[in-house]
C-alpha cells in the first residue's frame, strides 16, 4: 500500500474513532444531567457517627450544600470528641462556640438530656443546617445565629468551602455580616443559662470570646472547657495561645493538651477546675 493511501486510511479511522467518542459523551451528558437533577431533589439521607459510645444523627445529600464529609471531621478531633463526650452529665448546661454543623451539639444532646445545648453559630447557611441537626438529636438544644466576641458589633465572615467561616480573610474569599456580641450580654439579653460546659472553635478568635464572658468567669465559671488553640491566627491579632493559656490558669483551671496538628498549626486544650 501506498504511503499516501495508509496516511489516509489512517486519517478516516482517527476520524470515526473521535465521532464516535464525541457520540458517547453527548449521550452521557444527556443520560446524566436529569440523573443529577433527579439525585439533587432527593431528600437528604441520614447517618450515624459516633464518639466512644455516643452516637449522634446526620444529615447528608447530594446537594452541595449539605455535602459536608462529617467523617473526615470526626477522624481528625476523634480523641478531643470522646473527652469532651467523657465530661458531660445529665443536667449539663453546654455552650458551643462556633458550633458550625453541630457536631459538638448533637453529641452533647445525646447525655445532656435534663439540661441545656446553646449552639453559637453567626453563619446563616450553615446555622439553618445546624439547626436541623439539633432537632433530629433532642428537644433541648437551641441554635442562636450570632457569634460571640468581646464586643458588640457586626463582624464580616470570609466564606472558605463548604462551611468553613472566619473573621479573618484567607485571601480571595467571600463575604457574609453577621451579630457579634460579648457573652455576658447574650447571657442577660437572651435569658440564657451560664453555661458549666464550654467548648470554643473559632478560628484564632479564642481571646475575643473569653474576654467577652469575664463576668461569667467570676461569677459562674464553667466547670470544663474544651477550646481549639489557632496560634498563628492569634498571633495576627495581636495574641498569642500563652494568653490564653494564662486566662484559663489564672482562673483556676487545670490544662490537658490534645491532638496536636503541626500541618495545620492548631491544637485543642481542655481546662477543667
Amino acid at each position: 500500500m501506498l504511503p499516501i493511501q495508509r496516511a489516509y486510511d489512517k486519517y478516516r479511522r482517527d476520524g470515526f474513532l473521535q465521532l464516535c467518542l464525541r457520540g458517547t459523551e453527548m449521550m452521557y451528558e444527556r443520560l446524566s444531567a436529569p440523573l443529577w437533577k433527579l439525585l439533587w431533589h432527593l431528600p437528604p439521607r441520614r447517618m450515624t457517627l459516633s464518639a466512644g459510645d455516643t452516637s449522634a444523627t446526620f444529615l447528608r445529600s447530594f446537594q452541595k450544600a449539605h455535602s459536608h464529609d462529617f467523617t473526615d471531621d470526626f477522624k481528625e478531633e476523634e480523641t478531643i470528641l470522646e473527652a469532651f463526650v467523657a465530661e458531660l452529665r445529665t443536667a449539663d448546661l453546654v455552650w458551643d462556640v462556633g458550633a458550625n454543623l453541630g457536631i459538638y451539639s448533637c453529641l452533647a444532646l445525646q447525655i445532656v438530656t435534663e439540661g441545656e445545648v446553646h449552639a453559637f453559630e453567626p453563619e446563616p447557611t450553615t446555622a439553618e443546617q445546624c439547626a436541623r441537626h439539633l432537632e433530629l438529636n433532642g428537644s433541648n438544644g437551641n441554635v442562636h445565629q450570632f457569634a460571640l466576641h468581646d464586643t458588640s458589633e457586626t463582624i464580616h465572615l470570609h466564606i472558605r468551602g463548604q462551611t468553613g467561616h472566619s473573621m479573618m480573610s484567607d485571601g480571595d474569599t467571600t463575604t457574609v455580616t453577621a451579630e457579634a456580641l460579648p457573652g455576658d450580654i447574650a447571657l442577660c439579653r437572651y435569658d440564657l443559662p451560664a453555661p458549666n460546659v464550654l467548648k470554643i472553635d473559632v478560628e484564632g478568635m479564642e481571646m475575643a470570646v473569653l474576654k467577652g464572658m469575664v463576668q461569667i468567669f467570676d461569677t459562674s465559671p464553667p466547670r470544663v472547657i474544651f477550646v481549639e488553640i489557632h496560634p498563628n491566627r492569634l498571633e495576627s491579632i495581636g495574641y498569642s495561645d500563652t494568653d490564653v493559656i494564662n486566662f484559663l490558669i489564672d482562673r483556676g483551671y487545670t490544662l490537658t493538651e490534645y491532638q496536636k496538628s503541626i500541618s495545620r498549626g492548631q491544637y485543642n486544650l481542655k481546662a477543667v477546675r
